[in-house]
């Protein structure tokens, strides 16, 4: 059954065939064309991923060159009912990929944050752009021991809240979750000799670079071109990934420093008198 809220890129080949025949590609072969687009595992995720004639092709591939006006009142067709879709999951997108198809460059403002400013992007999504936070965080929202996360923790917040953010994409929101883990080990460490003022003094200051630095990357988004977003959200997790090493760098010697410390630490003994025995066994 086909069920636009499902979420598009939750659709079988199956029910994407279904729809393309629902929505008018004639004429339709049923045996042929629903087995070629599972051949090509053309699911919803491709459907609104690739380009019509792509669609159109890996659906009959004879169709552009031995039946050319055909294929050209299908690709009117399907570009007008792929709009259609697009704008209606604009509307009411029901994860955050769905709102990444629709808002290209919020959807990589916002991935961008979330790798290198995650207290400021979520607290500007709190008073700015809910609807994005709930597909990232889930509907439910935060709860109040989030909150305090975001707040004393901001990588680890993001660690525990986005595991379907980028949902087709694994690899790269794996790396993204552990460079988080790595970077909170990493600020836990620093905060060992340091007073809570310093720290609160450090993480102000570090967040209003972060809030200019977020500034000038939303103005280069709305004025780059598409591979250049794309290519923005690579160099971000790059970028985030060398942090992470570089914090858990500092982990790994604030550890050694606590074991040399343990190992130095003399231990405490019974004074000796005189006689040379322990003060605890002679007798007085």
């Amino acid at each position: 059954v086909l069920d636009v809220r499902q979420g598009v890129d939750d659709w079988t080949s199956s029910q994407v065939a279904h729809w393309l025949q629902k929505e008018g590609i004639t004429p339709w072969d049923q045996i042929k064309y629903a087995a070629s687009l599972d051949a090509h595992d053309i699911d919803g995720h491709l459907l609104l991923s690739l380009h019509s004639p792509d669609v159109l092709h890996a659906m009959d591939p004879d169709m552009q060159q031995q039946r050319p006006s055909e294929f050209a009142r299908n690709l009117e067709i399907l570009n007008a009912k792929l709009s259609d879709l697009k704008a209606a999951i604009a509307q009411n997108p029901v994860d955050f990929w769905e709102y990444q198809v629709a808002h290209r460059r919020s959807a990589a403002l916002i991935f961008l944050g979330l790798a290198l400013a995650p207290r400021v992007t979520i607290f500007y999504m709190l008073l700015f752009a809910r609807q994005p936070l709930f597909l990232v965080v889930g509907h439910l929202g935060l709860s109040l021991l989030s909150l305090v996360l975001v707040i004393v923790a901001p990588n680890l917040a993001v660690a525990l809240h986005i595991s379907h953010v980028v949902k087709h994409a694994p690899m790269l929101l794996t790396t993204l979750i552990l460079s988080h883990a790595l970077i909170f080990l990493g600020a836990f460490a620093s905060m060992r000799d340091s007073t809570y003022g310093t720290v609160i003094w450090e993480a102000v200051r570090a967040d209003g670079f972060r809030c200019v630095c977020l500034f000038v990357a939303h103005c280069f988004l709305q004025m780059a071109s598409w591979w250049l977003v794309d290519l923005t959200i690579y160099v971000a997790v790059i970028c985030q990934v060398m942090y992470a090493l570089f914090m858990l760098g500092l982990w790994l010697q604030t550890v050694r420093k606590m074991k040399e410390q343990l190992t130095r630490r003399p231990m405490i003994r019974a004074p000796i008198s005189a006689t040379g025995v322990s003060s605890r066994y002679t007798k007085t």
